[in-house]
């Protein structure tokens, strides 16, 4: 199959990572990474910044210091499209028992008895590997010496280089284009279900990926919804009301971001405050994303919405690299999204998204852009509107 078919980054980009990747591995002592990729395509950014393969259920990529890495892919019969889209020249098919393949490379390396760094999906919420795979690793290596280093990976990943940030902006005008679909097609009568076909439709029309979607409706006289819902449902949308979104469209792992606010009619006078609160604060963070400041900028910024008598279901930023990564920033009371203490950096991407609610978790709105820091500050890489979108 030839690989044309489908975008990748220069070797020059490949190259790029791969040295910021073994400066660490030297810094650590370390003589070779294993990358577990799974869990749907926008939590295998980590596997996929070094080998661009996407694989639908799982893979492995044996990263050695010295040497050339190899892919593992899981379905035989996919293997020719994981060759055609592998950066990597060792793509293979990893049997029915993927880890023993690795195992076996690792032995071919002569690492049987190194320093051996597991590379995971995610640090934050501590999602490594499958527990039978990890136990099989230390089963057949006893001599080796393993070190989860998945937060490593999201560390080198924050900055972009300027052929990943070409290929954002290709991202975040397919989300544009996929928010303005979606807003064509919002009218009365018409079912959540079909307005998700319809985003997820659009976005590979254009020639991108899909991670994901979140969407829902509810009445603004009578909302029960604070939040865009993961899954749509069978609920027809009617006048009066109010559509709350997350949009994701990709180019080759580089994704858009954005969320409006939709009304069907003339916003009710506390949707039209919920959307003021949200964007002024917006405003406010996007000011505050100037290199040098840190976290504490971010949340001062935010206070608006506890200051308006709202509370907050989302974190108000988070790290974007076609997944929901690091840094992030939480208000302080809310129960699952941390503060991290971070400091902002020219070529990191950046969700700013504002969710305010009232208190009693009826009514939300959901609001943002996702920014590219320049040395100047915050850029928003979405051009649709600032607007509370009206139908």
């Amino acid at each position: 199959m030839p690989p044309e078919y489908y975008p990748r980054f220069s070797e020059a980009e490949y190259r790029r990572r791969y040295k910021l990747i073994r400066d660490e591995m030297d810094r650590r002592g370390l003589d070779c990474l294993i990358f577990y990729g799974a869990y749907r395509l926008h939590n295998q950014a980590n596997s996929r910044y070094v080998c661009n393969w996407v694989d639908s259920f799982h893979c492995y990529t044996v990263f050695p210091a010295q040497g050339e890495p190899t892919l593992f892919n899981h379905i035989y019969p996919h293997t020719p499209v994981a060759q055609a889209m592998s950066c990597i020249a060792d793509t293979r098919w990893g049997g029915n028992n993927m880890v023993l393949s690795v195992i076996q490379r690792v032995r071919e390396l002569g690492l049987e008895k190194g320093n051996l760094g597991i590379v995971g999906v995610d640090s934050w919420r501590h999602t490594t590997m499958p527990v039978e795979h990890w136990n099989q690793f230390q089963r057949e290596l006893p001599q080796a010496r393993f070190q989860i280093v998945t937060e490593m990976m999201e560390q080198i990943r924050l900055i972009k280089s300027g052929e990943q940030i070409e290929h954002y902006r290709k991202g975040a005008a397919h989300a544009d284009q996929v928010m303005h679909a979606l807003v064509d097609a919002i009218r009365p009568g018409i079912s959540e279900y079909e307005l998700y076909s319809i985003i997820a439709g659009t976005a590979f029309r254009l020639g991108g990926e899909f991670p994901f979607a979140l969407l829902g409706s509810t009445p603004m006289s009578n909302p029960d919804m604070p939040y865009p819902r993961p899954y749509p449902t069978t609920r027809r949308l009617q006048a009066g009301d109010v559509v709350l979104n997350e949009i994701v469209a990709t180019y080759n792992g580089c994704g858009g971001q954005l969320m409006r606010p939709i009304a069907i009619g003339e916003p009710t006078p506390l949707y039209r405050q919920l959307y003021e609160v949200a964007k002024e604060a917006y405003l406010r963070i996007q000011a505050a994303l100037k290199p040098g400041n840190t976290e504490q900028d971010v949340l001062k910024a935010a206070a608006i919405v506890k200051e308006a008598g709202f509370t907050i279901q989302a974190p108000v930023l988070h790290g974007w690299d076609t997944k929901f990564d690091r840094p992030m920033a939480g208000l302080p009371d809310e129960k699952e999204w941390p503060v991290m203490p971070f400091t902002v950096q020219e070529g990191m991407t950046l969700m700013i998204e504002v969710n305010p609610c009232t208190r009693d978790l009826k009514a939300g709105v959901f609001f943002g852009n996702l920014q590219l820091i320049t040395d100047k500050g915050a850029v928003s890489m979405q051009e649709y509107p600032l607007e509370f979108v009206i139908r």
